[in-house]
């Protein structure tokens, strides 16, 4: 970078959805395991505060997995330890554990390369075998055999042949119906119905990790809106929306590479933990302060290495803490101090704990005093240029933006069906559309089904709404 004379500062992104310098990495590079999807959260959290109400189901879905993570508040909820390589999806103590802060997020092997076959009782299955980009889909024609969800949505109609990727990639549609046609003839079932039930059943697979994830946080979410990035996303958006019970999806300009973005808007940041094993009713209040004022000063001294100005700074303290004799923990925020050796300031990390709790249990036991086994700081400061506006182009009318159209598969209205296509470049703010619809731009498409509405809104995003949600 020196050499091609770029002033700006090399930074990573971390698993926590921040930013650090070269030498942070270097120091601890897991902390690096999950920045990709972690920086698709934060676009997801950026691109829909305006639209959401800040309460986001955060849809990612490339060619070989699938992310969903709950942003609350405008925040992607952060988990400070996970699993890696789980050998049971939602199996707690099935993977490897690692104790970093990461973005929470569930991750499962659904994608536009995941491969359909037929299991070992004659139905069919979707994933989580892949094609990867190489030999890819049997579409891209190069040398790939076995069906995908791809595939599929080509013969669908949801994909344009010609549009691909902006038409930079050669479709080979008679290759795709060819391998979905020999998975159809094992099944015995017309080829239309295995592409509609391959499509349908990637969607389901994703619907229901999503429902798990969603309840083992203790929330609804009908009460979120559902923003889709990646560029199979805007395609199954929909359909996992309702399956979910979700009534609004937001999709952002370039939703294929939206992940990216977040690499621009993301914060630095700097997490540090230690462990202290104190009773909040024994303990000493100026011993936590000490030892939360030692984080805080190692974090700055990070941050300052990454060329950030301090005074920009926001220091967030946090406790894993638990009810004595209790054999787990939770990480709640704290006051941000300074603590004081008193009955109100002991109070007043009591209490603290005790809403964290109650918020994800409901109840508290009485009489039980709490302690604090380790505690955390999180230190934030923006990234100069992270200031992005999001605004969209002026309306004029969706009509202006259509294209034409061709059939499209639905399975609530009986088969196929003429389905309009939209040019989501020409699209402007308040244009309106009425399913079925599929808008398109280089790196995906958004499919509208026949329920469905759509709108663009002042920040650009395509605002649907499913109509019997």
């Amino acid at each position: 970078m020196a050499e091609l004379r770029i002033p700006a500062p090399l930074l990573l992104m971390l698993s926590s959805g921040g930013l650090t310098h070269v030498g942070e990495a270097q120091r601890t590079p897991v902390q690096m395991l999950e920045s990709g999807p972690a920086a698709g959260a934060i676009a997801a959290a950026f691109f829909g505060r305006e639209d959401s109400g800040g309460n986001l189901l955060a849809f990612d879905m490339g060619g070989t997995t699938a992310k969903l993570s709950l942003v609350d508040g405008g925040e992607p909820l952060t988990a400070y330890s996970f699993e890696a390589a789980r050998q049971r999806r939602f199996i707690e103590g099935s993977g490897l554990p690692m104790r970093i802060s990461t973005i929470e997020l569930i991750e499962i092997g659904a994608g536009g390369g995941s491969i359909a076959d037929v299991d070992e009782i004659g139905l069919l299955k979707v994933g989580p075998r892949s094609a990867g980009s190489h030999p890819g889909p049997a579409s891209y024609g190069l040398g790939g055999t076995e069906p995908t969800v791809t595939d599929a949505d080509f013969l669908l109609g949801y994909l344009n042949p010609e549009y691909f990727a902006g038409g930079e990639v050669r479709v080979d549609v008679e290759a795709a119906r060819s391998a979905v046609e020999r998975l159809a003839a094992k099944l015995g079932l017309p080829a239309t119905q295995v592409a509609w039930g391959i499509h349908d059943i990637v969607n389901e697979n994703m619907a229901g990790a999503a429902r798990v994830h969603i309840a083992e946080r203790g929330r609804d979410p009908r009460d979120y809106a559902l923003l889709c990035t990646g560029g199979a996303g805007p395609v199954h958006a929909g359909s996992v929306a309702r399956k979910l019970g979700v009534s609004r999806v937001v999709c952002p300009p370039s939703a294929g590479v939206a992940s990216a973005l977040g690499l621009l808007v993301a914060p630095a940041r700097v997490d540090r933990v230690a462990t202290v094993g104190m009773r909040l009713d024994l303990g000493r209040m100026a011993d936590l302060e000490a030892a939360f004022r030692k984080l805080e000063d190692e974090a700055r001294a990070v941050m300052t290495d990454t060329g950030l100005k301090l005074e920009n700074a926001a220091i967030q303290r946090l406790a894993d803490g638990r009810f004595l004799g209790q054999g787990f923990d939770l990480v709640v925020p704290l006051p941000s101090g300074p603590y004081e050796d008193t009955p109100e300031g002991r109070r007043q990390l009591v209490s603290a704990f005790e809403t964290a709790y109650r918020e994800k249990f409901a109840l508290t036991p009485p009489g039980v005093p709490v302690e604090f086994l380790n505690i955390r700081v999180a230190v934030r400061a923006p990234v100069s240029g992270s200031e992005v506006v999001l605004q969209g182009r002026p309306g004029r009318g969706a009509e202006r933006a259509l294209k034409g159209a061709r059939p499209a598969y639905f399975h609530e209205a009986g088969g196929f069906v003429s389905t309009a296509v939209y040019d989501r470049y020409k699209l402007g703010i308040d244009d309106e559309l009425t399913g079925p619809a599929v808008v398109e731009e280089e790196g995906s498409t958004l499919v509208v089904g026949p329920a469905a509405t759509a709108r663009v809104a002042s920040s650009g995003n395509i605002i649907m709404t499913l109509s019997g949600q």
